[in-house]
This record gives structure tokens, sequence and C-alpha cells, in this order.
């Protein structure tokens, strides 16, 4: 069977897979048939048309160049190399600008460095009227590559392969090996017509794993319906795991490409959510990306060729915020060039950047590079030499344990090696550069230093939902074996049932409306709040592994269709599965701090802290399905204490004093009460106040701080009391660093006027 290939350029760096076959119809074999196919970049379809055009006439010019530029494109230098030299010699005008320099490349993608030699000052003469210009500059930096690479020590060592069982007759790329399993990429085509004319209409790349070890058994992860449909008639590819979150590139047909985010959950990625507009902009391709944290802070590595970059295809990195991804930043001109950057890898462990570039001195095609980071910057990159490179086109570095894999489309080693067309995936054993002691020591004062009881408060509160009635519905028990994780993955896959039973009975306008709110909670709460967890549950081990106990208070909410006592133990199961998910987490590292009680959870299921919003008993469906209804089965993580014993034995302490912590207001319907309080720092060391929690649709309060020691400051609440009908009460917690009562609650009684 052969491979597969089409717009090798565009879809190299957009997908990094190709195809060897033509899609659509054929046409009359004319070079503008030809000419129109390579301008398309269905650069097999244009050959088969120049193989039809070489057979009328095979000494005209135009034919010889085009049929020589396509070969080129399809990756088969060495023919290349010959229709393109009679080319030359028949150009007696010197016509044809690029001919020079395409001549020049086969002989070099080709490895052919002393004949590509001969051609490279030939290639350069059309552009010496402007040698700031790209060309020019493109020509040269390929000469002085090629001179670089004919200089280098020949090594004929052949990278393994990863065999018939995981590469096939097609396009294998872009693989990462997470939880025992290689996830790659995979372009397999099933139907051809005469001209290898692809006929299968579902034609498009998946991300396909295996085992890490056995390598036998090839499965495809699936989407579910919903996503199925989102991402319907696009190439999925360049997986990339951060925990259980794979990052990925969908691109539609016109190859217009975006980055995605899902869990992945045996063969299902689930819960699928587009990357925010910083990342996904709309004047840009966006591929590629690479997820890592990198001293606590989640870093996005991708591709793009937006503006500001420093040539095509620029590598960029984005900081996660609260909000989403912020702002892109180009990762510099010592890694950027003003071609093409591509397959990004921060590998956090070595700290360096593995990238692959078709500018920077190689042996041909795309070599792989790798550039250690210093702080913002980068330094020159490095190529990683033979075996690793090689004159074809090499990228998708990942290096694991004491391995590495990469893709590439060499001949050496590849399933067909008949042809060099497309990708297979390789490996070898690969040693990584370690950070030296000292640079380790100042990585861990940083951790150390950023990862305190003050930055884990900055994830509270945190809210965590669930479906109605979960876990265990209708049960009387208050403890459950659920893992919370699990039911927040049911749960997402609700989203088309939520719509359909409450929409029904909604007018044309309500329906858009609750359609929009329904998407905004499942994408902004429940993803989100499963996504929060999952980023500071590997801190709090951190934080736990330095000898501090930590306590965390849980409180809980719960439906208004119910009775108080199957609320309570319903909220309480729910915090329970919060507790089965954390001894579970980190592969159940912090089950033993649970044990130990060394992690103490808090529970306050209901009680003083629930007050249901939704009074909707007259329609059961609205106080199941709607989202007013969804956003109260919740529980919150509202607190975080982190003591060592140090702190607890240290003379100077702060101290929360508050002369009171019940407050009366009268307020008349539909005004903004405003009331205000002391509070007083009696210890003598300085009070933090890392929260101070309430109904944020009613109450809004000014920002305090610090309260230096034996100071006092004052805090005013306002209420907004419309919607109020007779006595309400507000509460308020705030959290502190005070060691004996770290959350306070304050009471505010509201009265109607008479």
């Amino acid at each position: 069977m052969s491979k597969l290939y089409v717009r090798a350029t565009f879809l190299l760096i957009l997908l990094c897979f190709c195809f060897k076959f033509s899609f659509g119809q054929a046409a009359d074999a004319t070079v503008e048939a030809a000419e129109k196919r390579y301008d398309k970049g269905d650069y097999f379809g244009a050959l088969f048309e120049y193989e039809r055009a070489m057979k009328i006439d095979s000494i005209n010019l135009e034919v010889l160049y085009g049929y020589g530029k396509t070969l080129l494109a399809v990756n088969n230098p060495k023919e290349a190399s010959i229709y393109l030299k009679k080319a030359r010699s028949l150009d007696d005008k010197k016509s044809i600008e690029e001919l020079g320099y395409l001549l020049a490349e086969s002989y070099r993608l080709a490895g052919d460095y002393r004949n590509a030699r001969k051609y490279y000052n030939y290639a350069l003469t059309p552009y010496r009227r402007d040698r700031k210009g790209f060309m020019y500059q493109r020509v040269s930096i390929s000469k002085e590559a090629n001179s670089w690479a004919n200089k280098q020590t020949e090594n004929t060592e052949v990278l393994n392969s990863l065999g018939e069982q995981v590469n096939s007759s097609f396009s294998e790329f872009g693989a990462q090996v997470y939880e025992g399993n290689i996830y790659f990429a995979a372009l397999v085509g099933d139907s051809m017509g005469p001209g290898n004319v692809i006929l299968d209409k579902d034609y498009y790349s998946k991300i396909y794993y295996t085992d890490a070890t056995k390598r036998v058994k090839i499965e495809v992860l699936q989407f579910n319906n919903r996503d199925a449909g989102l991402l319907r008639n696009k190439h999925i590819s360049n997986p990339s795991f951060i925990g259980a979150n794979l990052f990925f590139t969908a691109c539609d047909t016109n190859f217009n490409c975006e980055i995605y985010r899902g869990k992945v959950k045996g063969n299902k990625i689930l819960q699928v959510k587009k990357l925010n507009k910083n990342i996904n902009n709309t004047v840009s391709n966006n591929t590629q990306p690479h997820v890592v944290v990198e001293q606590n802070d989640t870093i996005l590595y991708f591709v793009s060729d937006r503006e500001q970059g420093f040539g095509g295809f620029d590598i960029w990195r984005s900081k996660k915020e609260g909000f989403g991804f912020g702002q892109p930043v180009n990762v510099g001109n010592t890694v950027n060039s003003p071609d093409h950057e591509i397959t990004p890898f921060f590998d956090v462990k070595s700290h360096q950047l593995f990238f692959s570039s078709n500018w920077h001195t190689g042996y041909g095609g795309y070599d792989i590079f790798k550039s250690e980071k210093q702080g913002i910057n980068f330094k020159t990159p490095r190529n990683l030499g033979r075996p690793i490179n090689s004159s074809y086109h090499d990228y998708y570095f990942f290096p694991y344990e004491e391995m590495a894999i990469l893709s590439s489309n060499r001949t050496e080693g590849n399933v067909d090696s008949e042809v060099n067309c497309c990708n297979d995936l390789f490996e070898l054993t690969y040693e990584r550069k370690l950070m030296n002691d000292e640079d380790k020591l100042d990585k861990l004062n940083l951790v150390k230093t950023k990862i305190n009881e003050e930055e884990l408060n900055k994830f509270l509160p945190l809210s965590l939902y669930f479906h109605n009635d979960s876990p265990r519905a209708s049960s009387s028990d208050t403890s459950t074996n659920s893992n919370f994780i699990n039911l927040a993955e049911q749960y997402f896959e609700l989203q088309d049932e939520y719509e359909k039973m409450y929409t029904k009975t909604l007018s044309s306008s309500e329906q858009q409306k609750e359609r929009y709110a329904l998407n905004q909670f499942f994408e902004d709460k429940i993803a989100f709040g499963q996504e929060q967890l999952e980023e500071i549950t590997p801190l709090l081990l951190k934080e736990l592994e330095k000898g501090n106990q930590i306590e965390l208070a849980v409180r809980g909410y719960a439906s208004s269709l119910s009775t108080s006592e199957y609320n309570f133990k319903l909220a309480s199961r729910r915090i329970e599965s919060l507790i089965n998910y954390l001894k579970s987490a980190e592969e159940g590292a912090i089950g033993q701090y649970l044990n130990s009680e060394m992690l103490i959870i808090r529970k306050l299921p209901l009680g003083d802290y629930a007050v249901s919003k939704i009074q909707e008993e007259d329609n059961k469906l609205a106080a199941i399905y709607s989202a007013d209804a969804a956003l109260e089965r919740k529980i919150e993580i509202i607190a975080l204490k982190s003591s060592s014993n140090s702190q607890l034995n240290k003379t100077e302490q702060p101290k929360l004093d508050i002369p009171k912590d019940k407050f009366l207001a009268i307020y008349q319907k539909g005004s903004v009460v405003k009331r205000g309080f002391l509070l007083k720092n009696t210890g003598n060391d300085t009070l933090k106040i890392y929260q101070i929690i309430a109904d944020e649709k009613v109450v809004r309060t000014n920002p305090i701080k610090y309260i230096p020691k034996n100071i006092s400051e004052r805090i005013v609440v306002e209420v907004n009391t419309t919607g109020f009908d007779g006595p309400k009460t507000i509460e308020l917690l705030l959290i502190t660093n005070d060691p004996k009562i770290y959350m306070r609650k304050i009471e505010i009684e509201l009265r109607p006027t008479n």
C-alpha cells in the first residue's frame, strides 16, 4: 500500500501529517490544471497532472520545472533533483527565479550536500538586489546549513521504529506517553479510486492510543455525541496531556486550526471546550499545544502565525489565569525565525524547550533543536544532531523517563521504506540533561515561597456542582463510595438532557436564553470547578509534604424540593465524594494524610451555611433542570488553614477580635443597606484576611487584606434588598490567619420597616 501526501508544507506546519493521495476528480492533463492543484496545496493531485503532461512533452521547461518542484513538495527530493536539473539546463534566460534554490534544496534534502553546494551560489543570484529580503536570507541560511551538515561526522545509527503494530503505511505523528499508554495522531485512508483519489468522505486524522509496552491493540479516542457533532469534519491531532486534561488541535477542511481541551477517561474525550480568544483568535492559525506546570503556573506553549511574530509560524506561550489563558507572549527571536518553528515541548526537568525549525542550522527539512530557558529568556538553540535529525523532516520530540519518541518521514526504518512522504513514529534512548544542583535549589526555593496558606486560599471559595439527587439518589445514608471527579464527568455529559427537558416548556425567546445560561453553567461552572480542584490538589500535597497540617472547611447546598433532613444527608454525601477523590488523588499520596489527620476536612453540610434561592416547588422541571436550580446543587471549599508546629509554637501570633458577631439593620424593600463593624487585631503579629465570603448577589464589602497588630479596621457591608420580603439573615465568613479561629462567622439580621 502506498502512503499519503497532500499540501506538504502547509499541512506539515499545521498538523504535521501528510497525505499521498489526491482529493477530488481528475482534470485535463495540462500544466494549468496542475498549477491550480499545486496552488491549492493538493501536491499529489498536481503530480498526477504533471505526470500526464510529461507523457505529452517531456522536454518542456515549464513541465519539467513544475514536475520537479512538485516531487520536492511530496518529499521525493532525489527524483526532484533530476527534473529540476534538466529544467535548469533549458532555462537559458534565467526566467524562473526560484529554480536554483529548489535544485539546491532537493540535493540537500536528499543528503547530497556536495552537489547542493554547487547550486546555492546560483540560487542567490536572483535575490542579490534585496539582501535584506526574505528569499536572500532564506537561501543564505540554507547554504550555511548545507556547509555545516557536510562537515558533521557521519552517523549510520538507525532509530528504532515503533513497528508495524503502531506505524502503518499512512501517517503517524505527535506521540506522547501518559499513564502507560502512547497517544498519537494518525491519518488512515480506507478507499481510493482511479488516480489515487480518496473516496472516503470521513477521511480525517484522529487520536489513537496503545499500551506503551505491549503495543498490540490500537484504539481510537472517541467523542460523545454532542462533541462529535461540534468537531465533525475536522482533523483531530497534536495530543498534549496535563493530568487527565487533554489539549489538542482541530482543523477544518480548509485547514483553519484551533486548540481545544477535554478530559480523557478510558477511550473517551469528555467535556470538550475550545480555548478562549486569547489563544484562538480569528485571524490566525493556532495549533500544536503543549501544556506544562512551571513553578506552579500552568503554561500553554503553542504554534501560531498571528501578527507580532518574527516570521511564518512562531512558538508562543500563555499563562493560565482565572478566566482562562492570558495574552500569549512570543518566546522570542532567539528561538523564532523569519520562517517556521513548530512542535514545541518544554521539559520541566531539564528546563529545555525542544522544537523543530526549517530555518536554524540543520541537515535539511525540519530539524529538532533544544533551547535552555533562563529566567524569561531562551538560549541559542542547539541542533540535537544525528541520529535524531536527518535530511528529512524530524519533529514532535517527546522525552520521557530514559527514552524519547519523535516523528519523521525518513526512509530508514520507515514501515514503507520505498518512499519518504509520510511520518512514522521512532524511539531512542535519550538521557535528559537535568538542572544542576544550584538551579534545582533555586527552583525548589521558588516553589516553597509560592506554595503557602495565602496562595492556596486564592483558589477559594471553590464551588463543585452535582446533578439532582447525586450521589446515590434516594439514599438515606450520609456516606458514599462515589468519587467527585467521576460524578462531575457524568454530570457534564447531561447538558443535552438539561436543555431538552427544561426548554421544551418555554417560549422560543426563553429557550434561547436558557440554552445560553445552561451552556455557561456547564462550561464555566462544572468544568471550571473540576479544573480548579485538580489544579489545587498537587499544591495541597506539596504543603502536606512540608509537614504542615491542613484543614479544609467545606459547606453544602441542596435542592428546594426535598426535606431538610434529606438535604442534610445529601450534602454530606457530596462532601464525602470530595473526600473520596482526595483519598485517590496523586496516586493515593494524599490519602495517607487523611488517615493520619494531617489533612482534616471540616464538614459544614447545610445547617447554618446553606441558603436555598430556588423557590420553584410548583415547577419540578425548573427545580431540576434550570440553570438557576443547578447553581444551587453544590458544595463549596470555603477555607483552608495550614499550620506547622513551628507556627503554633510562635510567641508572635495574630488574633482577630470582633466585639460581637450579630448585627441588626432595618431596610426598605429595594434599598441598599450599609452596615459597618470593627475588626481588631489584638495579637502581636499582622492579621491577614484571605477571604470574606458571602452571597455575592446581595453583598459587597470593602477590601481589607491586612490589619497590623493592635490596629482596628472598619469593614462596611452593602446589601441590595431587591427581592427581599420579610426578615432576612445575611451571613459572612471571614477567613484569616488567626491560628486559633481562622474562620469567623458574622450575621446581619435585616428587618423590613413597618
